[in-house]
């Protein structure tokens, strides 16, 4: 990947997180199937993962995400920070019309639909395990423009509220903070401490926080002559720390932990509560937990039989379980091998469907249809 000249604080950026990179371009093969290979159901007659092992010889501990479950992911993830229409990075995703975005989604591999071993029927995208570099790139891609792009807006959730809250009582005796650089690494550690156990969908060690922090504690020396010539709308020129504050997220959105499910065990070769969490959340979502699945695995409660039903039944009940299914019965029918009525109706080949006594008004929707009868409202 070519960094042009003019960009010179990317650099340190790039070699910050070469080695999360390299794993991840390592990081290939067949995942653990024990959920992908089936639809969500919300039958809760299946006992809790302690029963789970981790026994099969050829899962290597690791799955990647799918492309849609990368933007559902880094959008719900985002979301815990931003809210409904303010979240720039949902929009991004989903709606961005630049063409720099547009080539982004373009660039990014599409998913092949990967049968199950020993299963003539169907092939599904979720069990594509094999990674390119086109995969690695895009992953970067999407991770520099979130986190570069959108850098003046991840100040103003994760800073702001401390200097304001500095400016606040700065003239009172009982000041919230000394300075104002207490203020802003008080903002920063604190969202480090909040973020990255979302990011890493389980929570942080102590190595990975001071790794983190020193990260940004660098940017002050990596960037001495940085100066922010676009301030925010308060005024505050934010220089290093605004660079550090884009380091340290590019290195939590590029790690292994949130790119791939990550499933080593317990001592005993059980899954923990935050692997199943993940699973569960992945199978039925196509997403990250959400943040009472992450309590009911920080307690204890997913592991415990009531907890883990209560737990099913939530998630099969939720809007978002929807399309997972839809997704499952696409790969299953192989709906991307139909042909498309629109297009052929469009075309003069509909002349031909004309003695079948198909009506030029047909809108077939089958597995819409079922849905609608299957799912929750």
């Amino acid at each position: 990947m070519n960094i042009p000249s003019c960009y010179p604080q990317h650099r340190r950026m790039l070699v910050v997180v070469f080695s999360s990179i390299i794993m991840l371009w390592t990081m290939a093969g067949c995942g653990n199937t024990n959920t992908d290979g089936l639809a969500p159901t919300s039958d809760t007659n299946v006992p809790p993962a302690d029963t789970v092992t981790l026994s099969n010889q050829d899962d290597p501990g690791f799955r990647r995400l799918t492309q849609e479950r990368f933007y559902n992911t880094l959008s719900d993830l985002s979301s815990t920070l931003f809210t409904g229409e303010h979240n720039p990075i949902s929009h991004f995703l989903f709606f961005g019309d630049e063409l720099k975005y547009k080539n982004l989604k373009e660039a990014y591999p599409a998913d092949e639909h990967v049968g199950k071993q020993g299963v003539p029927r169907g092939g599904y995208r979720r069990l594509h395990q094999v990674v390119y570099l086109e995969h690695v790139e895009a992953w970067m891609g999407h991770v520099l423009y979130a986190s570069t792009e959108y850098v003046h807006k991840w100040m103003e959730v994760v800073i702001m509220p401390c200097l304001d809250e500095y400016d606040a009582t700065k003239s009172t005796a009982n000041k919230a903070y000394p300075t104002e650089k207490h203020a802003m690494n008080a903002c920063a550690f604190n969202f480090i401490d909040t973020f990255a156990p979302k990011a890493y969908r389980r929570p942080i060690t102590s190595e990975e926080r001071d790794f983190l922090v020193d990260i940004y504690e660098a940017a002050e020396m990596a960037y001495p002559d940085e100066k922010d010539s676009n301030p925010l709308p308060s005024g505050y020129l934010l220089e290093w720390r605004m660079l550090g504050l884009r380091d340290i997220l590019a290195v939590m959105l590029t790690a292994p932990e949130f790119l791939y499910h990550v499933e080593v065990g317990d001592e005993n070769g059980n899954l923990t509560p935050f692997e199943l969490a993940n699973r569960l959340s992945y199978h039925f979502w196509n997403s990250m937990p959400d943040q009472e699945l992450f309590d009911a695995a920080l307690d204890g409660s997913l592991m415990t039989t009531e907890g883990y039903k209560t737990q099913v039944e939530r998630l099969y009940q939720d809007p978002r379980t929807k399309r997972a299914v839809e997704e499952f019965f696409n790969d299953f029918f192989r709906v991307q091998d139909t042909p498309n009525i629109t297009k052929i109706r469009e075309s003069t080949a509909w002349l031909n469907y004309h003695a079948l006594e198909i009506s030029p008004d047909i809108n077939v929707d089958t597995i819409g249809l079922t849905l609608k009868q299957e799912l929750p409202n």
